[in-house]
């Protein structure tokens, strides 16, 4: 399970803080709903943006089990569709994971072995970043939200009046979430998240964008979690927006002759 640890940290991590607390400076009313519609109506293009793609990544992470690299490809798919295969330098399979939001399966390649079992699994949890629920991954990978109706608490504006933290919450998840959005090119820069005690869970920071037929996408981004859980840096390579996928192409299936073992 250690490489389990690294791949699903691969999508998922980078060392971090220990809450949100309160961000930016104050502004005017005027300036917040001005602001505020802007980012509604951004957020709610990118909805309608993203269905499906797959790209290339180089993934780096560091962590109290293991530190690592691996390239390979990532394939999602809206809502919850997330499959992850490690290649190595002969271009062979190493390592494959997959998820829909309810259950998951890993391969581990070399070990002859396949791991499987649901994403609320004691065992799973343990090894997963905690607070990211695996339904919520796709959005975080490709800086956008997770579906649901945002309830805007504040907006205030970040150290220049180039970008402004959003905070706000989302109908149906859990906590706090605050962005910082510059709404002048429509892109996320960080997006922050705490649990309902207040305590930071996760931060996403996103850089490099490029939009191709009018979807904006990251090149790379950076997860932090809670001090001293781990870090992470993915670079994504040759995107291909609104790939033509359908369920079945994440199916990922245990080779004959492998050990299967079902996460609890």
């Amino acid at each position: 399970m250690m490489r389990l640890t690294a791949l699903v940290m691969a999508c998922c991590l980078v060392s971090g803080c220990a809450q949100l607390g309160q961000s930016g400076l104050a502004v005017t009313s005027r300036e917040a709903v001005g602001v505020r519609k802007i980012f509604m109506q951004t957020m709610e293009a990118n909805r309608q943006c993203l269905a499906s793609f797959d790209t290339g990544v180089e993934v780096t992470w560091d962590s109290v089990f293991q530190s690592g690299r691996a390239e390979g490809y990532l394939q999602t798919m809206t809502p919850a569709f997330v499959k992850f295969v490690a290649i190595g330098p002969l271009d062979q399979p190493l390592a494959m994971f997959f998820t829909d939001g309810r259950d998951f399966r890993y391969i581990a390649v070399p070990e002859g072995r396949g791991y499987q079992g649901s994403v609320q699994a004691s065992a799973f949890r343990r090894f997963a970043p905690s607070g990211l629920a695996a339904h919520e991954l796709v959005y975080w990978l490709t800086g956008r939200l997770p579906p649901g109706d945002l309830q805007m608490q504040e907006v205030r504006r970040h150290d220049s009046r180039a970008s402004y933290w959003m905070i706000f919450t989302i109908d149906g998840l859990a906590g706090r979430h605050q962005v910082l959005f510059d709404p002048k090119s429509g892109q996320i820069i960080r997006h922050r998240a705490e649990d309902n005690g207040g305590a930071f869970i996760l931060e996403a920071v996103y850089g490099g964008w490029q939009q191709d037929g009018g979807c904006w996408v990251p090149r790379n981004l950076s997860f932090s979690l809670p001090t001293g859980q781990g870090s992470l840096f993915v670079r994504f390579s040759d995107w291909r927006l609104q790939a033509a996928l359908a369920p079945d192409d994440f199916v990922v299936d245990i080779p004959q002759g492998f050990e299967e073992i079902e996460v609890r």
